[in-house]
């Protein structure tokens, strides 16, 4: 929105240069310098979203670096190349404002196998602040400490932290607080690490979600 301002007329310029609230939505994919520019811009203690290319490691420092206390959702991309030590130095801070987390590798539906980060992503303790998870071809351990209990919305697309419907009825009734829960488990070559029981073969069961508002599972049944 800001650029788009920038470029009506001179006084529009000066509006969104002095409205930090303009400028809360960062695509680190449009460079260094750019993304220099919009952290040093707004307010020290206005939060923001920002898309970022895990390849990026000289944006990453940066904002690890500078404004780790203002990152309130974290859309982070990763490929088959890249390099760990990204995330790491990601983990090495608190982010104690991150609200939302999206981790999506791009290069998935390539691949027969969910990207394993469960010793990479917050492997000791989770941004406090954190609710809402979604993750894309990114498979990480449910005992990761990103699954607590105060997660309030969880999104997974062709990726599975567990290997049968018990340990996906156990992980659910962990999470009290959860008022969303969706489930895309349309690419088989990626799912065919669960052991989903034949239907009529498992005996039933049933748990209590007082706060949950959706629940959207989707699958493709094999041609």
């Amino acid at each position: 929105a800001a650029l788009i301002l920038r470029a009506v007329c001179r006084k529009w310029f000066d509006v969104a240069a002095r409205t930090p609230a303009l400028w809360s939505d960062i695509s680190a994919g449009r460079g260094y310098k750019y993304t220099k520019l919009v952290i040093d811009r707004t307010a020290p203690e206005e939060p923001f979203d920002i898309t970022l290319r895990a390849d990026r490691a000289r944006i990453a420092h940066y904002l690890f670096a500078h404004a780790t206390n203002r990152v309130r959702a974290l859309d982070l991309r990763v490929q088959n190349d890249t390099d760990p030590s990204v995330i790491r130095y990601m983990n090495d801070h608190s982010l104690p404002n991150l609200e939302r987390l999206l981790i999506t590798y791009v290069d998935g539906h390539n691949v027969s196998e969910a990207l394993d980060y469960s010793s990479i992503v917050f492997p000791h303790d989770a941004p406090p602040n954190l609710t809402e998870v979604t993750l894309n071809y990114v498979k990480i351990h449910p005992a990761s400490p990103i699954f607590k209990r105060s997660l309030v919305a969880l999104s997974l697309s062709n990726c599975s932290p567990w290997h049968s419907l018990d340990e996906v009825l156990d992980a659910l009734f962990s999470l009290p607080s959860l008022e969303i829960f969706q489930w895309d488990m349309s690419d088989l070559e990626v799912m065919h690490d669960i052991d989903m029981p034949t239907p009529g073969r498992h005996a039933s069961r049933s748990i209590l979600m007082p706060n949950l508002q959706v629940l959207n599972i989707m699958d493709r049944t094999p041609q």
